[in-house]
């Protein structure tokens, strides 16, 4: 999956005399803003409110949405424990799994906060390291 790359590259080449530059990085706004913010010089991310599940009480965000509650949604089970989330939130928590440890490689600091999805594959991901670091 190129994430629209063809479809960019084929706006920015009609303006060739425009600097511009190509930012991937996943699907959303949680992964993308590590790529633009590792572009802008930044090499330590703090991410809260990403927790890509449903809240205990079924709220899909902290805040009210304009378009009214999520629809959909099923369980998603990691580590025994079972969440409930959308499918862009699982396919957000996947690209997580993938890119999280790609800025790692690159000296990267990213600490997760809060509970969800997210924050729990970043913590089993980072008992994985602790782990092989102690063996």
């Amino acid at each position: 999956c190129n994430n629209g790359y063809d479809v960019q590259r084929e706006i920015l080449d009609q303006y060739p005399d425009k600097p511009s530059v190509l930012i991937g990085g996943g699907g959303t706004v949680t992964l993308r803003m590590l790529c633009v913010g590792h572009v802008m010089g930044y090499r330590h991310f703090h991410m809260y409110g990403v927790d890509s599940s449903y809240a205990v009480d079924g709220a899909d965000h902290a805040y009210t949405k304009h378009d009214g509650p999520e629809i959909g949604g099923g369980a998603v089970m990691v580590d025994g424990k079972i969440y409930r989330a959308s499918a862009w939130m699982v396919k957000q928590a996947e690209d997580f799994k993938y890119w999280y440890p790609k800025f790692r490689g690159m000296g990267c600091k990213v600490y997760v906060h809060g509970e969800g999805l997210i924050p729990d594959i970043y913590r089993a991901m980072n008992a994985t390291v602790r782990e092989r670091v102690a063996a």
